[in-house]
């Protein structure tokens, strides 16, 4: 059977603002792939038992390029282990979304996105009224 992939955003990096959701998702990860700006105690909650690979990049230098990310994230899920893409921030910014799915679409691999709550200012609820 295959796994997931979850898809989860770290938020702004206090790891009291995760959703539930997420952090339950990070606690019964087999494989979490991370973001190299994700907080350390996000990290720790990771089981022990779990792979964890550090896919992130710092200044432009890259742990890897994203072809492997992609091979990682659907190679892990297709051995049936729920695997966690934990983006820092909000994950549908910055994740390379059309190659990633594509990939997991042709794999048959389910993907959950673990979204952040909305945050709206002042300003966007004024502009919803008209």
């Amino acid at each position: 059977m295959k796994g997931k992939v979850y898809l989860v955003g770290a938020g702004p990096g206090d790891p009291e603002l995760l959703t539930l959701k997420a952090l339950r998702v990070l606690k019964t990860a087999d494989a979490v792939l991370h973001d190299d700006l994700v907080a350390p105690e996000i990290l720790n909650v990771i089981p022990a038992a779990a792979q964890v690979h550090n896919v992130g990049k710092r200044c432009g230098k890259k742990n890897i390029v994203q072809e492997e990310i992609n091979f990682l994230m659907v190679a892990l899920a297709d051995s049936g282990l729920r695997v966690v893409r934990l983006k820092s921030g909000d994950p549908m910014i910055f994740i390379n979304r059309p190659i990633s799915l594509g990939l997991l679409i042709a794999a048959a691999i389910l993907l959950v996105i673990v979204a952040l709550p909305a945050i709206r200012s002042r300003r966007d609820e004024a502009f919803q009224d008209s």
